[in-house]
């Protein structure tokens, strides 16, 4: 009667070794170069200009170490205060703007209604179009067509330019800045937004395959 051979148990060096697998040189040769490049042209400067921003140096020169001196100077200046408060509440009103459109487009393109191609169209725009297009389209809108309406319809506020008005330019640029940052989210990894994702790219890819068939 034969007896069956059991299989034979690898040795624990050859499983080390095998999980060890060899890096090629080429990793290193793209690796080492990219990886120079990158900390000289951002961590190195970076560091350079924090450590200059507590002495006197305004790029040629002697210089000398002043500690805080600079940053006590510069939290002192009321118009840099307001920079600073312009800035964070921009950067909200902004991101709370860009999630809220992004969040209502995943729903409408989620959702069986009528108006997907409209949405479908609002949410590829962005892509195809750069940004100095963007902003020649908006100054027009901005400087030209809104003052139009405002001044027909008899509205003050809307009929200057808001590019150029003191109080309302800051909506110009929310308005601007969520329209051309709103696809970000709704392409994201969640769910529903996955699902805007594939809505929309349907078509494209539909007529792809079609065009590669003929």
């Amino acid at each position: 009667m034969a007896i069956a051979s059991l299989p034979s148990v690898p040795d624990a060096s050859e499983t080390v070794r095998r999980t060890h697998r060899k890096i090629e040189p080429v990793f290193w040769w793209m690796t080492i170069p990219t990886l120079i490049v990158f900390t000289l042209a951002i961590p190195v400067p970076a560091v350079v200009g924090i450590f200059y921003s507590f002495t006197n140096y305004i790029g040629v020169g002697k210089w000398h170490f002043l500690g805080l001196a600079n940053y006590i100077a510069m939290f002192s200046d009321p118009q840099i205060r307001q920079s600073y408060i312009f800035t964070i509440g921009f950067a909200l009103v902004t991101v709370i703007a860009v999630n809220v459109i992004s969040f209502l487009l995943a729903v409408g393109l989620s959702a069986r209604i009528r108006a997907k191609v409209a949405l479908r169209t609002i949410f590829v725009i962005p892509m195809v179009i750069s940004g100095i297009v963007i902003a020649y389209v908006f100054q027009f809108l901005f400087s030209n067509s809104l003052p139009a309406v405002g001044q027909s319809l008899g509205i003050g506020w809307l009929q200057q330019s808001l590019v150029t008005n003191p109080h309302l330019a800051w909506l110009a640029v929310v308005f601007v800045t969520a329209w051309s940052r709103f696809r970000e989210p709704c392409s994201s990894t969640s769910p529903g937004s996955c699902q805007c994702l594939r809505t929309c790219t349907r078509p494209l890819i539909s007529t792809v395959r079609a065009s590669s068939s003929r």
